[in-house]
């Protein structure tokens, strides 16, 4: 599967209030899918060549740390990445249960990898 090939939608939790973007398939439980566009976590939109570093006004946003993420979000987004990742491409593994410090870490990692 192709990362073009990934439908993914804007999600909110409404206990919280926080929304994020994740892939259609693994919509986290209890979260509601809104009628906004997709963006990656800086809040950028996502299109075809996601996820090429894309700026808003010649800015690139600041990021949300992962260590202030639920762990369902951090969940919900290793399940994206690996679901977007190309057939060359390395999946994000965390074991089970997969706690927020070894959910971070892996994030972190990931982000590491793609940025070198």
């Amino acid at each position: 599967m192709h990362k073009s090939d990934i439908e993914y939608v804007r999600v909110v939790n409404p206990e919280t209030g926080v929304k994020i973007t994740v892939g259609a398939k693994v919509v986290p439980e209890g979260h509601e899918v809104v009628d906004e566009p997709a963006v990656d976590r800086n809040g950028r939109p996502l299109d075809a060549t996601y996820p090429e570093k894309t700026t808003v006004d010649g800015v690139e946003p600041v990021a949300r740390p992962y260590g202030e993420w639920l762990v369902k979000e951090l969940q919900a987004e290793v399940e994206a990445r690996n679901d977007a990742a190309g057939d060359d491409e390395p999946q994000i593994v965390v074991e089970p249960p997969g706690n927020k410090p070894e959910l971070v870490a892996a994030l972190e990692a990931d982000d590491a990898r793609r940025a070198s």
